[in-house]
């Protein structure tokens, strides 16, 4: 019994390994199979169907991520700016899981090219393979982030609907109104003002000065009652025979008017008492004040400085005057892909902030003004070298400053700050009010900001901002962006969205 259950044993034990050599022979022909059909399904640069597949699969992971909307990005330089950051990432991440040998490489246009259009051709390469191919940086198809467009481009596509309409009273060039931006940002403050707690809703006082019209100042004078009305306004709840009124951010609101012959001594008495009162949050002085004011102006307390007056700059929130902000904002959604640009007035205290600006934004205006010296030596007066510049800006506050004759005939806008009126009367329109541009300078550009009507809307705007700063309510910040060009009865106007951050 022993005898035969042993060779039972040895029988089954060799049954059992050569099974095991079977599946091992069997294990090694699949490998063996593998290996011939993989060098079947190469081509000649060595790719399988496999690594096809992987490759496609990590171009549509590409595309997918380059075609997410920007939330933030709402100018095409920053949008153009995020994106191909994001490319570049993009390109190193998936270069990691290649095989050896394999490269990946994602292209696109400089940003002047892909402004033309408004658009990011982004172009995929994975060699050797059969993957290289294009598509726009919005899954819409325009790119642009969130289908933005140049004011240009808006320009061109209005004149396509609207050929006649440039034709009208601006002939050829489009108003810029900075209305909506005022209106936008009242409705989006004053919900939070209202909510605000009590103590720190402080008042504001705007100081402005009284008419002579036998001062060589009264025009300017004249013209800083208007913008004292103006503040008054936005900032109220107003006082006096306007008491009751909203119209504004709901704030107490007082201007007050100073003879222009108010003595040195009074002056100060004034500034003084306004720095010292604890119910007062915030102070503007309108300019220009009256001659051999300007120094007290400048012992402004800093902490309640609105619009950059106060002689100390360290501790001042603001360090440019809100007109300047204003001006820049308008300026910005124009000034992408290098437009040059060149500012009338730049050695006074408007044109020295826009300048100042512009350059920490990394622009470099030219000036044209007597009172400034360039490094060669030369002293700008010449208003036909304007010619030379895509943008104008011009802070003089001098009707017909700027002619036709001193222009080419392509610009792309002109902002004119200047606000002369013709006559003391109590309303102000564009009938009795003129700017810096002379009407045969409008022929000349393709946008232009109006007076009135045009930075002074913004201006204000800006001037809500900073009052919710300095008390400490805190407000979304905002920028303009170009929406829409609207037909109109006097031309056409393009519309500024306000986009606030988040």
């Amino acid at each position: 019994m022993p005898f035969f259950y042993s060779i039972t044993c040895l029988i089954l034990i060799k049954n059992k390994i050569k099974g095991f050599g079977k599946k091992g022979k069997k294990k090694k022909e699949t490998k063996d199979q593998t290996k011939k059909d993989m060098k079947k399904d190469q081509g000649k640069d060595g790719v399988t169907d496999v690594d096809r597949k992987r490759h496609r699969e990590i171009f549509e992971e590409i595309k997918k991520e380059l075609q997410k909307p920007e939330k933030k990005n709402n100018t095409f330089s920053k949008f153009y700016k995020s994106k191909t950051r994001r490319a570049k990432l993009l390109e190193k991440k998936y270069q990691k899981r290649l095989k050896k040998g394999i490269k990946l490489k994602i292209s696109f246009g400089t940003l002047e090219k892909e402004k033309k259009d408004q658009d990011i051709d982004f172009r995929v390469k994975i060699a050797p393979n059969n993957i290289d191919e294009e598509f726009p940086a919005n899954n819409n198809g325009k790119g642009g982030g969130k289908g933005i467009k140049s004011p240009e481009k808006l320009l061109e596509d209005f004149k396509k609907k609207f050929k006649e309409e440039l034709k009208k009273d601006y002939k050829g060039a489009v108003q810029v109104f900075g209305g909506v931006t005022r209106r936008e940002v009242k409705n989006k403050y004053r919900p939070i003002f209202d909510k605000a707690e009590p103590k720190k809703k402080k008042k504001v006082v705007v100081i402005t000065w009284t008419i002579d019209e036998s001062d060589p100042y009264w025009v300017k004078h004249r013209a800083s009652l208007s913008s004292a009305r103006e503040k008054e306004k936005i900032f109220g709840k107003l006082t006096g025979e306007n008491s009751g009124k909203n119209l504004g951010l709901g704030l107490e609101a007082e201007m007050r008017t100073l003879p222009t012959d108010i003595s040195q001594v009074e002056f100060a008495r004034v500034i003084d008492s306004l720095n010292k009162d604890t119910n007062i949050g915030a102070v503007i002085v309108q300019s220009p004040p009256p001659k051999g004011l300007e120094n007290i102006v400048k012992k402004l307390n800093p902490k309640k400085d609105l619009d950059a007056l106060s002689g100390d700059k360290d501790k001042r929130m603001f360090k440019y005057p809100a007109t300047s902000e204003g001006i820049v904002r308008i300026v910005e959604p124009f000034a992408e892909a290098g437009k040059k640009i060149v500012v009338l007035g730049g050695g006074g205290f408007i044109g020295e902030g826009v300048i100042t600006m512009l350059r920490e934004k990394g622009v470099e205006p030219h000036i044209i003004d007597p009172r400034v010296v360039d490094d060669s030596g030369y002293q700008g007066k010449d208003l036909a070298l304007m010619k030379k510049y895509d943008i104008i800006i011009s802070t003089v506050g001098k009707e017909g400053l700027i002619k036709g004759k001193d222009l080419k005939g392509d610009h792309t806008l002109i902002v004119d700050t200047g606000f002369v009126p013709l006559e003391n009367v109590d309303k102000l329109t564009s009938k009795n009010v003129k700017g810096d541009v002379d009407p045969t300078a409008k022929s000349k550009t393709k946008f232009v900001t109006p007076v009135p009507g045009g930075t002074g809307p913004v201006e204000m705007a800006v001037l809500m901002e900073r009052v919710a700063k300095l008390f400490g309510i805190e407000v979304p910040s905002w920028k303009v962006e170009a929406d829409n060009i609207e037909s109109k009865e006097d031309g056409a106007r393009l519309k500024l969205k306000v986009v606030f951050d988040k």
